[in-house]
Order: structure tokens, then C-alpha cells, then sequence
């Protein structure tokens, strides 16, 4: 039996099996709201469920998800007394009826085609986690900007489908995001995962597990998602106030690994997640007395309690975090901010110089790279005119003071010369090989030591 959405354009067989359940938490999102449901109800794929809980509103939400629940049967409403996002997730969680599990924010804004993307994806690949990117959204400055932190894709394996049990080290290729990952049900159920019930930082234990115990994990290079960035009502800042959450549930998350026998397939990836989890709630607390409190804590008592105490370098696969580790040990909350703010300093003084002598004068180009390097190189050959810029590529697509940054797989790769505007030589032989499998001659490559110099 087929009927039409009331309000919507869209026919679908209401016995036809859902395809994706979509869990919505809801709290006071009004003012988004409405953007944010329609996007998902007129997604290219129609055969999906969305499941709003509506967490103790006090605004208009609750009337507003109940008028889509009236025009779409698609459209599942559940009220709960205010309990935060991780127990409406859970709530969400027992109603879906869907072969995969989304979970998104009531204030994002989502591609049309996103939906049928990841599902498609997951399918093809029998996938049980199926990961995609996303961008920043300003609503103050009204533009879009890369949120390279989504998914980084010089972290992701060669293989199209992965186990990080596999390839250890590399849980950082995507954050603790669960709002641009797919889940498969059937995973989920089998591992009893369940999202922490905790003010903030409730989806860092089930995210970090589900990446930690799937067999299969997959990837889309794409941006279908967008992330609003400065919205007051949202979660992210309350993480400050209260970073004991996100300690409580690194907890969880070493006891788990243990107590499931994964400790050694996954200490690295553990010990990654768990000192870039830290030093992001180190970072976000503004008042004083809280930070040197915290610092303390981190460094006489939490860190010895998850194994770290005495981590050696092999013991991580980024060094930086090693390093960052080390020096929380060592240092004094004062001793270390006086380091940290050191480093910056140094940082903003940093000059990279475009590689004048190796490209000749007038020559066309394609700039790889719009980090920190790339910016720099493109003020010089727009200050000097020395030579021109037919491209400005980017794995991550944006926008760089009113220019476009292309992908690689957009460009057309028809200059002179490819200048690698990194300044990690690791990455940047990354990039050449991936330069050289487009068919591009490597004398038409350019990257070379890069000459800093450091204005006082």
C-alpha cells in the first residue's frame, strides 16, 4: 500500500521496511527547528522514520514536532522530562525500527541527498559504521567553513572498508561526532550500546566504543552535513563547566576495553582519544581555580588510574600527544600554560616562505593546501604577482578570504607546476603520491623544505 505524506511531495509503502531511523534530541530548539526537520522529512531517500524526543522543552519545540507528526506519519514524537541528550538518544534508540541509526541535531542543516548517500554506502560495503564529512555553519557571519576534525582523510586507511583493530592509532580520523556517522542496528544491539546520561560529553563513550568494536568501518569524502557553530543553546559549551563528564566516561571506556578483552588490540587508539579528549576539556575552562583543579587531577590521579602514568612513546601513534602528555606530568598548571602560551607566540610569528627559486617566474600553478602554509604562500604570489594561480586545492572544499578552494577530484590539474603547500613532510609525500596515481609527472611537482622565518 502506497499513500503521499500529508504536506509533502513524497510517496512511500507504509509497509516497506524502514530503511534509517533518524533520532532527533530536542531542547528548546525552536528557532531551527523547523529548517532542520523539514530537511530531513524532503531527504532523497523517503523510506526513513524520525524519532523526536523532545526533552522538557520550554518553548514552542514540542508544538512544532507535534504539527509534523500530524502532516507526516514518518514523523514519531516522544516527550520526556528534562534528562539531557544522551537519555532522549536512548529513548530515541528503543523506538527505532530502522536497519541503521542516525543521530542528529535539532539545529544542523543536512544535504539532500545525505540519507541516501550513507545508506547506499553502508549497503554496498555491508558497512557497520559509515562515516562522512561535514562544515562549520556561522549564522552570524552567514558562511560555511571546513570542520576538518569530521573526518580527516590522511588518517583513513588505504582499504575502502576498515577495522582500527586492524590499523591501530587511527581513531582520530574522525571525532567523537556521532550526528555525521551511520550506524547499523543489528551492531549496536549486539555491542548494548547506550549513550551516557550525563549533561555533556554523553556521546563520547558510545561513539569511541562503536569505532573501537566495529569489524567494518567506511567512509564518504564528502561534506553532507554542516554544523552550526554558534548557536548559544548548544551542548558544546556546557563541556567547560563541566569536564568531569567527559573524564567519567574515558572511564567507562578503559573498564569496557578491559573487561571485553580488547585492551591490547585497542590501548593505542585508547590512549590517542582518551589525551586529546583531556587536553580539549583542559582547553575549554575559562575560570581559573576550575583549570589548575582539573590540571591537578589530570596529572596526580586520572591519568595513573587509565594506564598512562608511565606510557611510553610507542604507546601512542602521534607523538605530539605523547608529548602533550609528558609535559602535564612534568609541569605544574602554571609551568604549563606559561609553555602553551610560549608555543603560540612562536606560532603566530611563523613565516613560510613560497619556494621562489624552484618555480619559475610567470608560470601557471596549482596551490595544494589552504592551511596556515597555504594562506601564507597565497598572500606572496598575490603581493609579488610573481606568478598565477589557476587552482587552490583542498581535500577540505571552502571558501579562503572570498576564494574558492576546490577538491582534488574537481581540479583539472592543466598548470605548470603543483606547489605542496604543507609544512609536515609525512603529509606532503602523501600528497605526491596522490599527485602522481592522477597521472602527474612528478617534475611538476614542488615541495621542498620549507624556510621559516621568525619576525621578533
Amino acid at each position: 500500500m502506497k499513500r503521499k505524506s500529508s504536506g509533502q511531495n513524497i510517496e512511500f509503502d507504509i509497509c516497506e521496511q524502514v530503511k534509517v531511523s533518524v533520532v532527533m534530541p530536542v531542547y528548546n530548539a525552536c528557532k531551527y527547528l523547523e529548517q532542520s526537520v523539514e530537511s530531513i522529512l524532503t531527504q532523497s531517500l523517503s523510506s526513513i522514520e524520525l524519532i523526536c524526543v523532545d526533552d522538557g522543552s520550554d518553548d514552542d519545540s514540542l508544538d512544532i514536532l507535534n504539527r509534523f507528526m500530524y502532516k507526516d506519519r514518518r514523523v514519531i514524537v516522544i516527550s520526556q522530562k528534562h534528562s539531557n541528550a544522551g537519555k532522549a538518544r536512548n529513548a530515541g534508540m528503543c523506538k527505532a525500527s530502522g536497519k541503521y541509526l542516525l543521530f542528529l541535531d535539532a539545529d544542523d542543516i543536512f544535504s539532500k541527498n545525505m540519507i541516501e548517500e550513507a545508506y547506499k554506502t553502508a549497503e554496498d560495503r555491508k558497512a557497520e559504521i559509515t562515516v562522512f564529512g561535514g562544515n562549520n555553519y556561522s549564522e552570524i557571519k552567514k558562511k560555511t567553513g571546513s570542520n576538518t576534525g569530521l573526518l580527516q582523510m590522511k588518517m583513513v586507511p588505504d582499504d575502502p572498508v576498515f577495522s582500527l583493530k586492524r590499523y591501530r592509532g587511527r581513531i582520530s580520523f574522525s571525532s567523537t561526532a556521532p550526528w555525521n556517522k551511520l550506524f547499523l542496528r543489528d551492531f549496536i544491539d549486539k555491542n548494548k550500546l547506550e549513550f551516557q546520561s550525563v549533561k555533556s560529553a554523553n556521546d563520547l563513550y558510545f561513539v569511541t566504543m562503536a569505532m573501537l568494536l566495529a569489524d567494518r568501518i567506511t567512509v564518504i569524502d564528502k561534506q553532507l552535513i554542516s554544523y552550526r557553530i554558534d548557536n548559544p543553546d548548544s551542548l558544546q559549551g556546557s563541556k567547560a563547566k563541566s569536564p568531569y563528564d567527559g573524564i567519567s566516561a574515558l572511564h567507562l571506556i578503559y573498564d569496557e576495553i578491559n573487561s571485553r578483552g580488547l585492551y591490547n588490540s585497542c590501548c593505542v587508539d585508547f590512549n590517542e582519544r582518551c589525551v586529546a579528549i583531556c587536553l580539549y576539556l583542559l582547553r575549554g575552562i575559562e575560570a581559573p581555580q576550575l583549570y589548575e583543579e582539573f590540571y591537578e587531577y589530570l596529572r596526580t590521579e586520572f591519568f595513573g588510574s587509565v594506564g598512562l602514568k608511565n606510557a611510553n612513546e610507542s604507546d601512542f601513534y602521534h607523538y605530539s600527544l605523547y608529548r602533550e602528555l609528558r609535559e602535564i606530568m612534568d609541569e605544574t598548571a602554571v609551568g604549563y600554560l606559561l609553555k602553551m602560551n610560549k608555543k603560540i607566540r612562536q606560532r603566530e610569528r611563523k613565516y613560510w616562505l613560497f619556494p621562489f627559486s624552484e618555480v619559475p617566474s610567470k608560470s601557471r600553478i596549482t596551490l595544494y593546501g589552504a592551511g596556515e602554509v597555504g594562506k601564507c604562500f597565497y598572500k606572496q604570489i598575490s603581493d609579488s604577482g610573481f606568478c598565477e594561480i589557476s587552482e587552490w586545492v583542498d581535500r577540505a572544499e571552502l571558501q579562503v578570504d572570498g576564494n574558492k578552494v576546490i577538491h582534488p577530484d574537481a581540479a583539472k590539474w592543466t598548470s605548470d607546476y603543483v606547489v605542496v603547500a604543507v609544512e609536515n613532510e609525512e603529509i606532503a609525500a602523501q600528497i605526491r603520491n596522490d599527485l602522481m596515481n592522477r597521472g602527474i609527472e612528478d617534475n611538476r611537482i614542488i615541495w621542498s623544505k620549507i624556510i621559516i622565518n621568525e619576525s621578533s
